[in-house]
């Protein structure tokens, strides 16, 4: 985790309204956070629509190896930066959380299937404590698709 902890310390720092924080896509997948896709973290945030605008004005968090999607309702995503085909909803990748620290999504969009991948949660709660502490609370807030 040591090539993102600095940018999840100016993330908290930016965003401390961002209620839950998971790794999504391939390296969530690897134990060892050892492979590395097209991006090198690809991370799914849960907030609030004013926490998304935040995100896109902070252009000095804007970062080419890191895909951040901002739910902003509970269900539609969009990204904070970067390609605006990236929005879409958890109900859509058939998000379903199956622990504290575990969710499982796949789709079946047009031209694209997503086949069944795990996520991973950083944080939850405050964010400011994930980011002085690196420890998650244990008070779930994303509920929406809970499993």
């Amino acid at each position: 985790m040591r090539g993102i902890s600095l940018f999840l310390d100016q993330l908290a720092e930016h965003c401390p309204d961002i209620r839950a924080l998971w790794m999504i896509g391939e390296r969530a997948d690897d134990e060892a956070l050892g492979s590395c896709g097209p991006f090198g973290w690809d991370l799914l945030a849960f907030a609030d629509a004013e926490t998304l605008d935040r995100l896109r004005e902070a252009t000095d968090l804007h970062r080419s190896d890191i895909r951040l999607r901002v739910v902003v309702d509970g269900d539609r995503f969009e990204p904070a930066w970067g390609d605006p085909a990236l929005a879409g909803s958890l109900s859509e990748w058939r998000w379903r959380r199956v622990s504290e620290l575990e969710a499982f999504y796949s789709s079946e969009r047009l031209e694209t299937v997503l086949p069944r991948q795990r996520a991973v949660r950083l944080s939850e709660g405050r964010f400011t404590a994930f980011a002085a502490a690196r420890v998650a609370p244990a008070a779930p807030r994303d509920l929406v698709h809970a499993a």
